[in-house]
């Protein structure tokens, strides 16, 4: 089934509603199916304990026991192909959440996180703006760069590498443009919930250099600017990471805590799924994120109360 919506900003788009795909864990598997185990042997970074996982069931793949008694542990999947596109000229841009779209479950969103965008800019094309309330928008230049000016008329440049946290108040926004008349630019935006109401405007970028991000995850967002972070006022935590062919990460997950994983560039096995570049997937009631990459690959993990 196809919708059509119309943007303001960009006319008549064609859309087709995003499919979900969701993998339930629970206890009580059936008799008679083998047992299976997961264990980690090495990583880097910080050691954690091996682990075992109770049973799934993935439509068309049956049920999976394991020896841990796990309650409704789930997996959300959202394909790249699944994600709402805009297409204006040389603009390019895939919502992962719509909230235009009534019978998306993810259109609000997932816990703090309200929206993964990814645009891809021709020279001299500006961001798609973000609603007009209160938001706290973080900004990832990936290739090229970006000009970016304030309400005050500030202006500033955002290259490659570099992230950016901007509190924008309610009915202020900042307006964004590729910075060259050349090249295009590979950008992610994404907007957070504040903690609370009467945010304050600030604004603060940091670059990341790739030695630093490869092999590990790499906070590059937290309430207390740790690490030399950029600071949020929220109980969110964004890593990235360059990876290699076999590079295994995990990132321990406190209780209550979801997590969305987005990889970027190239493939990574999730569990029993492989995530390939725009793909995405949200966890929750999980212990850890656990991942390996099965090509070069580039990804953003959010750690969300």
């Amino acid at each position: 089934m196809t919708t059509d919506l119309s943007l303001s900003l960009c006319g008549d788009i064609k859309v087709s509603p995003p499919a979900i795909n969701m993998v339930h864990r629970r206890s009580g598997a059936p008799s008679g199916i083998p047992e299976a185990r997961c264990s980690v042997t090495h990583l880097r970074g910080p050691s954690f304990a091996p682990s075992t996982h109770g049973f799934s069931f993935d439509v068309g793949r049956g049920f999976r026991q394991g020896t841990e008694d796990l309650d409704a542990l789930m997996i959300t999947l959202r394909r790249s192909e699944e994600r709402r596109r805009l297409k204006r000229g040389n603009h390019d841009a895939w919502m992962t959440f719509d909230p235009d779209n009534p019978s998306d479950p993810l259109r609000r969103g997932f816990h703090a996180l309200e929206s993964l965008n990814e645009e891809m800019l021709g020279p001299e094309v500006a961001l798609y703006p973000h609603s007009q309330d209160d938001a706290e928008i973080v900004t990832y230049v990936r290739e090229g760069s970006l000009i970016h000016q304030n309400a005050g008329g500030l202006r500033g440049r955002l290259g490659p590498g570099e992230f950016q946290r901007t509190s924008a108040c309610s009915g202020i926004r900042d307006r964004a443009v590729n910075g060259s008349s050349t090249d295009d630019a590979h950008v992610f935006q994404f907007c957070i919930t504040p903690k609370g109401v009467g945010l304050q405007p600030a604004q603060e970028q940091r670059r990341f250099p790739i030695a630093d991000r490869e092999g590990v995850l790499r906070v590059v967002l937290s309430p207390d600017g740790g690490h030399e972070s950029l600071p949020i006022d929220q109980d969110v935590r964004l890593y990235s990471s360059i990876l290699l062919l076999g590079h295994h990460l995990i990132h321990e997950l406190g209780a209550g805590r979801g997590a969305w994983l987005h990889v970027i560039k190239g493939r990574v096995r999730l569990r029993d799924h492989d995530l390939r570049a725009g793909d995405g997937a949200a966890l929750e009631n999980e212990s850890a994120v656990s991942f390996t990459a099965q090509e070069p690959a580039e990804v953003l993990l959010f750690d969300l109360a």
